[in-house]
């Protein structure tokens, strides 16, 4: 006996690779690294954590601003963890209100920059990735409710 939820969720499987596919094709084409790239400045800096199964990261939390055109835009970015809240404080003295930031920006989307290019390239393959597994185990699943299995004969 077929059962529909897995047939369901074979499609749902197949949606999401498309979507995850959709978003990493962005990703890659948004070619980060060849964005042009102005001064910016950094409006608030902070030391912030987290915490999974009891080990503590921390992290800058960085607000910057640009300017294109005369339009003014801002945006965010965390640096990489830190094991201490010491050594995060330490990162932070790069970032303090004030500070010049290099900012790389989408010519096509002024609102849409980075201060570390070619980034979102990298989480564009891992988009594509996950989306080939996705429509992969879709597919797979539609294939096995179609497709009847071979029987066991007694």
């Amino acid at each position: 006996m077929k059962k529909k939820s897995s047939l369901v969720i074979s499609i749902l499987l197949l949606i999401f690779g498309v979507y995850c596919i959709y978003y990493g094709i962005g990703l890659v084409q948004s070619n980060s690294a060849n964005w042009p790239s102005l001064q910016g400045s950094v409006i608030s800096s902070r030391v912030d954590f987290s915490t999974s199964n009891d080990v503590t990261d921390y992290y800058v939390d960085v607000t910057y601003a640009y300017s294109v055109d005369g339009a003014n835009y801002s945006s965010s970015f965390k640096t990489a963890s830190q094991a201490t809240q010491s050594d995060a404080e330490q990162d932070m003295r790069a970032y303090r209100p004030g500070a010049a930031v290099t900012v790389y920006y989408n010519p096509k989307d002024p609102s849409s920059s980075t201060t570390s290019p070619g980034e979102m390239e990298l989480t564009g393959v891992g988009g594509l990735i996950a989306g080939i597994f996705f429509l992969g185990a879709g597919g797979w699943g539609i294939r096995a409710y179609f497709v009847p299995g071979k029987s066991q004969s007694a």
